[in-house]
């Protein structure tokens, strides 16, 4: 041990540590992430210049270098705290008033404890009669930037592009939530930066009157355009254009995708769009390619209407790497190397052939039961979760009285709707491998629900009726004090139930009204809880003096 201090005069008194003793075979004093933010498979992260997929091209276009922590090797305390030093080793004096171990030969003191995976229900509960987690919280956060002319686009430039009919420059728009929920039409979308958002579209007037008018509803708004390749704007790309459909194949221009018709018999208006993604193949800093899907949809009323918009960009040798290095799997962004990165989607999957089969689209992962604009649940999309962010959703489900003449079948629904049972493991790790069981946690009470509900003498009810299903994630820090990585150690489902009734008060239960409906309501929470062990050191006693006085002390008295 070196040491480099401060103060002449004073006695080092140091405190040798016995590191605590783990229980995984990994080192307690390991330092992950050598590397957190290459998170893209075979594919250049923005900013990661210790990224091996980043080639000097790439690096051109970097605005800073993203580098992890490193653990410090020092330990240092006010000189003032310091009594006396009789250390044989070198000493120096400076100016800043504190006395450095300058290295540690107890490095175990700068990491988190390695925990122990829970392997029961059990293991969890006493693990969360220990721990304390509340809150709501979510962080967001957003860039706005404008390019300058330059030959290439940097990480949060805004992108360029010219409408097709008059040649006019403008930016790609990506429509997102404003605090209200509705579209705000003045986002816009940024290179290297992924988004995706529901917003909602009122009806000002009647579904008639703005049915062929809105632009908004029109699939040319957003695929009327060309697409700078970079900020200077020297070459324009068109949009390669598809719905989900099938009615146009991959490749196809916007005037494919048919415009929003009116019927006035039906008073229905067919082909809104419900859905926009912009999927950007970037090389070398600048755009090649963008591909446009966008799925339609029919409305009879003139209640809220829900839009989706989502931007994503792509190397151009993704697909062909991963597919060579992993013949099967799918490829997907990380969500953290190795450990998660907070409101990054949470890995879950299902395991078959001993491998974790994950769905192509992160979002669907892990997710909850969400509601349309009116409050009913909405069967298309769920609520996804990102790591360390609690998250409640909640649904009316509609019912009529006839509903409860079968109460297996509600109960299926109710099931159906909250989707489950799903996922059977979730990662540990935001970088856990498909084809590495140990890098998945399995999730706990999964296989618990109740059997098929039952009808009470009573009619228009139904008992053990599945409304509620609630996933607990035990979280918990590992390696280095100054990088630490996020990992999830436990996961288990609870499930609620209750009695369903149907009300006959007013209106309900009389004869002609059995078209009418009430709400069940239905409910899914995830809720992080840290777990994290920390630190653990063993101090030795302080040595003891040896008093002794001279024979004679006491003479003459003696």
């Amino acid at each position: 041990m070196a040491l480099q201090g401060l103060g002449a005069g004073v006695v080092v008194v140091l405190a040798l540590v016995v590191a605590g003793q783990t229980q995984t075979s990994t080192p307690s004093s390991f330092d992950f992430g050598s590397c957190t933010c290459n998170l893209l498979p075979d594919n250049c992260d923005a900013n990661c210049c210790c990224d091996p997929d980043c080639t000097a091209a790439d690096k051109e276009a970097f605005t800073v270098c993203l580098v992890p922590p490193t653990a410090s090797r020092r330990m240092c305390v006010y000189d003032d705290w310091v009594v006396t030093d009789n250390t044989q080793l070198r000493t120096e004096r400076t100016n800043n008033n504190l006395f450095c171990v300058f290295t540690d030969n107890n490095e175990d003191r700068n990491f988190y404890t390695v925990p122990t995976e829970p392997s029961s229900a059990a293991e969890i509960d006493s693990i969360l009669a220990h721990t304390n987690s509340y809150g709501f919280a979510s962080t967001s956060s957003g860039s706005s930037s404008t390019a300058e002319a330059r030959a290439f686009y940097q990480l949060g430039d805004v992108i360029q592009t010219q409408l097709s009919s008059n040649g006019i420059n403008g930016s790609l728009v990506l429509p997102q939530p404003g605090l209200s929920g509705n579209c705000n039409d003045f986002s816009t979308a940024e290179f290297l930066v992924d988004k995706s958002g529901s917003c909602v579209r009122t009806v000002a007037t009647t579904l008639a009157a703005i049915c062929e008018t809105d632009p908004s509803f029109r699939a040319s708004t957003y695929g009327n355009l060309t697409v700078a390749a970079a900020p200077d704007r020297s070459t324009f790309l068109d949009l390669a254009v598809t719905d989900t459909t099938g009615n146009c194949p991959a490749g196809s221009t916007i005037s494919c995708i048919a415009e929003p018709v009116f019927e006035v018999g039906s008073g229905a208006c067919l082909n809104i769009v419900s859905e926009v993604v912009y999927t950007v193949t970037y090389d070398d800093a600048k755009v090649s390619a963008v591909e446009l899907t966008i799925q339609l949809q029919n409305i009879t009323t003139s209640d809220p209407i829900l839009q989706t918009f989502t931007i994503k960009f792509v190397g151009p040798a993704t697909a062909s790497a991963a597919s060579a290095s992993s013949p099967g799997l799918d490829t997907f962004p990380r969500s953290g190397n190795p450990g998660y990165i907070i409101g990054k989607p949470v890995l879950a999957g299902v395991l078959i052939n001993q491998t974790i089969e994950l769905d192509s689209n992160p979002s669907r992962w892990l997710s909850l039961v969400r509601s349309s604009a009116d409050g009913s649940c909405d069967s298309n999309t769920r609520e996804s979760v990102a790591f360390g962010n609690n998250v409640a959703t909640s649904c009316a489900l509609p019912v009529t009285l006839s509903t409860f003449d079968d109460c297996a079948a509600l109960r299926a629904t109710t099931v159906r709707q909250l989707g489950v049972p799903a996922a059977t493991h979730v990662g540990q790790y935001g970088s856990s491998s498909q084809q590495v069981l140990s890098d998945w946690v399995t999730i706990l009470d999964r296989d618990t629900i109740q059997p098929s509900g039952s009808t009470l003498a009573t009619p228009g009810a139904c008992t053990n009726i599945l409304t509620g299903v609630h996933l607990t994630l035990l979280t918990a820090r590992i390696g280095s004090l100054e990088n630490p990585q996020n990992t999830i150690i436990g996961a288990r489902y609870t499930f609620s139930y209750q009695t369903i009734r149907f009300l006959c008060s007013g209106p309900f239960c009389l004869p002609g009204s059995e078209a009418l409906t009430q709400a069940v309501q239905l409910s899914q929470t995830a809720t992080f809880v840290d777990a994290s062990a920390a630190p653990e050191a063993e101090v030795r006693p302080s040595p003891e003096l040896a008093r002794k006085l001279p024979e004679d002390f006491f003479h003459p008295f003696s």
